[in-house]
């Protein structure tokens, strides 16, 4: 049967940009700047990106590489989020001076702390357009291998030319749209960065993993830091002779507050998602890789709650390490049900049907989908196995040990005496290192226990390693179960030269491969890298190789199809035209996505995303407010609660609502709110501004309800967790006694 059509219709986009979606490239936002200017933005494109003059993007700074943040003084002072400041903020913590519990603020600038460990922070210089040299490069290459190495060969190049080997400029070459577009980012890196302060963690964390990822939310997600210089204001290595950095441009803080439809920009560095990915590759995750993580980290989570709650001292120690596998944690739990719940499978099957039908008959892309199954299908039965392995096997505190005997063993392997030296140093430091607490071995024994037998009943017999088989026979893992993989863990703890401080720095002072060989634990380690290096790393190397290169041909399809010219429909006289059931599916097909235009996948690149403060509806019958207040705070406090406790002096203010300046015009104090701004994780600390570019918020998390958003962006449940700017300013001012911190900052009435 023909149709007969009286339209034009174009084929514009697959996968176009909707609602608010999108994470713009700063240098590229005059596209967007009339949508933005539409929706209450009051600064031009060039106010946000210039680099002739000082513009909002030298107020923004990529925290440590993983967190975002925001200048907000002309002496470097920087906000970010609690939990992007957490590692430093445990690590000067002691059980005599507990700044983690009891919060911080430095009084002046000479008690500023300096971290423990290695901190930095980058300033964005200039984004430069390379992608018509970068794929004249990469024409007619073999394969992924080559390219890979042809980009790593263009990196070194333009951090060259653009860095001039200055160790202060950090040269970025990012591929945009799986390698169809290639931007160099250049940044000033600064080493000096000290800790100013911090609420309490009942203020920064309130909430807990109870309220990670949830709303209501009242969490006080914020720390402070301050950038220093040299005396030429130029990024330097610690010195005592250091000043605080002045920056280019440090954005106003507003007293002023939200109300819903409000404008809302944030410009942060987004850390990886995937909205292009394959609705195989899609299923592949829900049905092996997500769950995978999940049980393996429950497994260490579950026994260092037991053991945090016990002593003050490990609770200090762990926090950290328990954070980071925590947020994770509960982030594949969220965004496998909620991948479910917006059947996103079968949503991008629509897609990619749409697509097939435009690519029949191109000889480039006809096949991507056919391959994309043929892949999937070859890599689904060792999906899960990758995850026991790096996310469970070698994850116990015994096994990161015997990470460094199988080092020192292959470098004796390979007859290299410089890499021997290397390799035993480096061990006999990670054992100084190693926190050797008897509560925190105590743990590792049964959370090794428990990843040994899940491996054992989970991974295919016929995948697993001759040595696994052995231990489930001798412990009977059939009949005894657990019980008898904690026998097993008990006598592999016992016998090991690395389960305690003393053994293992006794076995480190007469290493040999033939010792090594001998350790039972050096064994072990040694047999899962063996397993993993030569069976299960190549098959997902190849998996991903295939889906890397299937993509990256898709997506230039789906650009194609953008530029595709209109389809006519009438004759040149105006009449109708027949033509086929399929043209015309396909066109009608397309037709949807005639939106806008396609925006690159987040890749740690610093991005813009805009939108406005909105509630939401979570299900049926069920309506969330766009903000919190301090009530919700109180309502929620459980004295002794390690997730909703508060201070007595907290208590008593929110109490007596001495909110001072900070309240809002209806008198209470606001302490979290909600935009469907666009955002990831790596957005964590992000400022968020109204459209004359002043603070209104930290962005600090996601909803629940979208937890799916790194593949999938629902502009019905996407939204944006922030803390509101007044309640950092009421927290650091009338909770901390440190009114000075504010008084550094232009505070916008």
């Amino acid at each position: 049967m023909k149709k007969l059509v009286f339209l034009f219709v174009a084929i514009t986009q697959l996968f176009s940009a909707s609602a608010d979606e999108g994470m713009w490239i700063l240098s590229l936002l005059n596209k967007q700047e009339a949508a933005m200017k539409a929706k209450g933005l009051k600064l031009s494109a060039e106010d946000i990106y210039n680099v002739n003059k000082s513009s909002v993007k030298d107020a923004i700074v990529w925290f440590n590489g993983g967190c975002s943040g925001e200048i907000v003084s002309n002496e470097g002072l920087l906000l970010t989020n609690h939990h992007c400041g957490y590692d430093v903020i445990a690590g000067l913590s002691t059980p005599e001076d507990n700044i983690l519990d009891n919060g911080f603020y430095a009084q002046t600038k000479a008690e500023e702390k300096r971290p423990n460990s290695a901190l930095s922070v980058s300033i964005l210089q200039k984004i430069e357009d390379v992608t018509q040299a970068v794929l004249a490069e990469l024409q007619n290459l073999k394969d992924e291998s080559e390219r890979a190495a042809k980009i790593k060969e263009l990196t070194n190049k333009y951090k060259k030319e653009y860095g001039n080997n200055d160790p202060f400029i950090d040269v970025r070459l990012y591929e945009m749209f799986k390698g169809n577009q290639y931007f160099v980012f250049v940044y000033e890196k600064f080493t000096d960065v000290r800790f100013v302060g911090t609420p309490p963690q009942n203020v920064g964390k309130y909430g807990g993993d109870s309220d990670n990822w949830m709303w209501p939310r009242h969490t006080g997600d914020f720390s402070i830091f301050r950038i220093y210089a040299n005396k030429d204001n130029k990024p330097a290595n610690y010195s005592a002779d250091n000043v605080p950095y002045k920056p280019k441009h440090y954005l106003p803080v507003s007293l002023k507050g939200v109300s819903e439809g409000d404008f809302a920009m944030i410009i942060g560095f987004p850390g990886r998602t995937n909205r292009y990915e394959f609705a195989e590759a899609v299923k592949l995750s829900l049905d092996e890789s997500n769950m995978s993580i999940v049980d393996m980290r429950n497994i260490r989570l579950t026994e260092w709650r037991k053991i945090m709650d016990k002593d003050v001292a490990t609770r200090l120690k762990l926090s950290s390490q328990y954070a980071r596998v925590a947020n994770y944690w509960k982030y594949f739990i969220g965004q496998t049900e909620q991948l479910k719940r917006l059947h996103v499978y079968d949503d991008k099957k629509s897609d990619e049907k749409v697509f097939q039908q435009w690519a029949n008959n191109k000889s480039e892309y006809k096949d991507i989908l056919t391959h994309v199954s043929t892949a999937v299908d070859a890599y689904r039965p060792y999906a899960k196995h990758l995850y026991y392995i790096a996310e469970g096997v070698w994850t116990p505190e015994i096994m990161t040990l015997a990470r460094y005997t199988y080092a020192i063993s292959s470098s004796y392997d390979q007859n290299d005496e410089a890499a021997i030296t290397k390799n035993i140093n480096a061990f006999k430091t990670a054992i100084q290192e190693k926190d050797w607490n008897p509560l925190l071995w105590e743990a590792d024994q049964k959370i090794f226990a428990r990843i040994v037998y899940k491996y054992y009943t989970d991974i295919p017999k016929d995948q697993q390693p001759e040595l696994i088989a052995k231990i489930a026979q001798k412990y009977k893992f059939d009949k005894a179960g657990i019980e008898g993989a904690y026998k097993f863990a008990a006598d592999f703890y016992k016998k090991s030269n690395l389960s305690s401080k003393a053994k293992a720095e006794k076995f480190a002072s007469k290493l040999s491969k033939k010792n090594i060989a001998k350790d039972n634990s050096s064994e072990f380690f040694a047999t899962f890298a063996t397993l993993f290096n030569n069976q299960i790393l190549p098959k997902y190397r190849t998996y991903l190789s295939q889906i890397n290169e299937y993509g990256r041909t898709y997506i230039k399809g789906i650009m194609e199809m953008q530029n595709t010219p209109p389809v006519a429909t009438t004759d040149k006289d105006g009449k109708a035209t027949l033509i086929s059931d399929e043209a015309y599916e396909a066109m009608k097909a397309a037709e949807k996505y005639a939106k806008k235009e396609l925006y690159p996948d987040a890749n740690s690149s610093i991005r813009l995303s805009y939108g406005t403060v909105k509630s939401y509806e979570p299900r049926d019958g069920v309506h969330y407010d766009y903000v919190t207040n301090m009530k919700g705070v109180l309502d929620k406090y459980v004295p002794g609660d390690i997730e909703f406790d508060l201070s007595p002096k907290f208590y008593k203010l929110a109490k007596d609502r001495n909110y001072g300046q900070y309240a809002d015009k209806d008198g209470r104090l606001k302490i979290n709110f909600l935009t469907d701004n666009d955002i990831t994780g790596g957005n964590s600390g992000s400022p968020v501004m109204n459209g004359n570019g002043e603070l209104i918020g930290i962005a600090f998390d996601g909803n629940w309800e979208a937890m799916s958003g790194d593949i999938y962006f629902d502009p019905t449940y996407k939204r944006t967790i922030s803390v509101d700017i007044r309640y950092v300013l009421w927290c650091i001012d009338i909770l901390g006694g440190a009114p000075h911190i504010v008084a550094e900052m232009t505070l916008v009435k």
